[in-house]
């Protein structure tokens, strides 16, 4: 383990698993979810409309050169910007992390309910995110790494947010879900745009399609596209570890040319069940690696699926590019989430 991702003691209460409940006392300012990334994005949830919500109320802290987390010389992060979207009650919290490095959050109690002025009441109780039930008390969570072989990664997107649970637990695919790990980590998924969907009615299998471009524009100097718009590869492929899961609705899959080990960065989500793309022999099929965690997922892959189709540009490439409200379809990050924890 580095040194710099080591917290306090281990004896923090995970909260991760309570991130769906909802409070129902409107005159308390509460905290109703939490979601941190492992490249320092934090998403918090609000029961109500909030005042005050800036960086002077919200600070984040990484570990100091004792290399723990949560002592006295942990080190406040100065780039952090905060947005504060009152209409759903979220803020978003931004700040350079290294890639899997630990850290911590504090929300001020001197941020408070827009109805009432009253503070925030952000002490951690049992059976809740936030809230003992009395106004006043900030909310101080820290982070760890999710080390099990089955992390939650999370695609946000335009159309909305797709949680995933990655396949580790499954050694024959192990060198799949390493390499689309190294993909988000490093950040190359982060603006590409959703390029092709094959429709059922059309190609008999239902599919939406990403992670290759950052833009629809084609080169005008004898090649389709300009090196910047297209994801910079790691390698030339991955070998072909298809068959240790079926492509049914709601999992993820590598995208690869006709040849079997050639899959990079380019990913589909079966939006249908495709079983046609499992494999039927050797050098066959396509590799799943992951699974959609839960409704609202699915909801999103809908919405792309079911988005209108352009076909744009000269390559083919874009022939059936999904567009909502006459826009790409843009996959703003790719994260992996961290496990959270109450503070001391």
């Amino acid at each position: 383990m580095s040194k710099f991702n080591r917290v306090k003691s281990p004896s923090h209460r995970p909260v991760e698993s309570l991130e769906a409940r909802r409070h129902l006392n409107g005159n308390l300012l509460l905290v109703n979810n939490v979601v941190a990334d492992n490249r320092g994005e934090v998403l918090i949830t609000l029961s109500a409309p909030a005042l005050n919500v800036n960086k002077n109320t919200i600070r984040a802290f990484r570990s100091g050169t004792d290399g723990v987390l949560g002592t006295p010389d942990d080190v406040r992060y100065s780039d952090l910007t905060v947005r504060y979207d009152q209409a759903r009650n979220r803020i978003t919290i931004r700040f350079n992390s290294d890639v899997n490095a630990v850290y911590r959050v504090r929300l001020s109690d001197e941020i408070r309910l827009a109805s009432n002025n009253s503070k925030l009441d952000g002490e951690f109780n049992t059976g809740a995110v936030s809230g003992n039930g009395t106004a006043g008390g900030n909310f101080h969570f820290l982070t760890r790494r999710d080390r099990s072989s089955t992390p939650r990664l999370r695609f946000s997107t335009t159309a909305g947010i797709i949680d995933v649970r990655l396949r580790g637990d499954i050694s024959g695919i192990a060198t799949t879900v390493s390499n689309f790990v190294d993909y988000a980590n490093t950040g190359r998924l982060d603006g590409t745009i959703w390029h092709r969907k094959v429709r059922t009615e059309t190609s008999g299998i239902g599919i939406a399609q990403g992670g290759g471009f950052y833009s629809t524009a084609e080169a005008t100097n004898g090649s389709f596209f300009e090196p910047s718009d297209e994801v910079e590869k790691f390698n030339n492929g991955i070998p072909l570890q298809a068959g240790f899961l079926s492509n049914l609705r709601g999992t993820l899959a590598m995208a690869r040319t006709n040849q079997p080990n050639t899959a990079t960065s380019q990913f589909y989500f079966n939006a249908t069940d495709n079983t046609v793309l499992d494999p039927t022999g050797p050098n066959t099929g396509y590799a799943v690696f992951a699974q959609v965690v839960n409704s609202a997922g699915l909801t999103t892959l809908d919405a792309i699926y079911n988005a209108t189709t352009s076909n744009v540009g000269q390559s083919g490439v874009f022939s059936t590019l999904p567009r909502l409200n006459n826009e790409d379809i843009v996959t703003r990050r790719v994260a992996l989430q961290m496990k959270v924890f109450a503070a001391d």
